[in-house]
């Protein structure tokens, strides 16, 4: 459940350590820049150009996604299963925004 202060915490940040293991276990962790709540309990993670990580989802779509925040001060861990998308509404959304942040 992403709680009130998570998803404040989410919007403040400015980058996240995203933890996948290959299918073998093998871990792997990257810095993220752009995560968004997309309801209480679904996260968007843009992938740009990490090419390790998303082998790795493929192979083993569990990952850990580290929050940090000194305000609201807190300390989360959010685990879950992920699905990786490549087209459709919510893609081209989630694409909009990146390219407003960084064109």
């Amino acid at each position: 459940m992403l709680t009130p202060d998570i998803q404040l915490a989410l919007q403040r940040a400015e980058l996240f350590p995203l933890a996948t293991a290959s299918r073998s276990g093998t871990p792997n962790v990257v810095p993220v820049k752009y995560v968004r709540a997309a309801g209480p309990d679904r996260l968007w993670i843009t992938d740009n150009y990490l090419g390790k990580t998303l082998a790795n989802l493929r192979e083993n779509p569990e990952a850990a996604l580290y929050v940090w925040s000194t305000e609201p001060k807190l300390c989360v861990q959010i685990k879950g299963t992920v699905t990786i998308h490549t087209e459709g509404d919510d893609y081209e959304s989630m694409k909009a925004q990146v390219r407003a942040g960084k064109p």
